[in-house]
């Protein structure tokens, strides 16, 4: 098992934001008082539902981030962001790039 080649960058990485909001949602909770938890939980007696429904969607959601390219151009290589006022419709073409 080795790291990804670019490790140093996970934390910009959208999967990597979800996960630790994950831990951070659980966290305060398994950390949270008795007393602070007691009152929560007389407040909205589900809250525990809740926070698993929370960390299963941010989990979805971290899972599906993985999939997507999150790369920035590099130094030399063009920027090939579009940018678009509303209600313009802009054809794309697709261009090889070599290396």
């Amino acid at each position: 098992m080795h790291l990804v080649e670019n490790w140093r960058d996970a934390w910009k990485w959208y999967a990597e934001h979800c996960f630790a909001l994950i831990a951070f949602v659980n966290g305060i909770w398994f950390m949270a008082p008795a007393d602070v938890a007691t009152w929560i939980t007389a407040v909205d007696p589900n809250v525990q539902v809740h926070i698993h429904v929370v960390s299963f969607l941010l989990s979805v959601i971290g899972a599906g981030a993985r999939l997507i390219q999150q790369t920035t151009p590099e130094p030399g290589m063009p920027d090939r962001t579009i940018h678009v006022q509303a209600g313009e419709t802009v054809a794309v073409k697709s261009e090889e790039v070599k290396p």
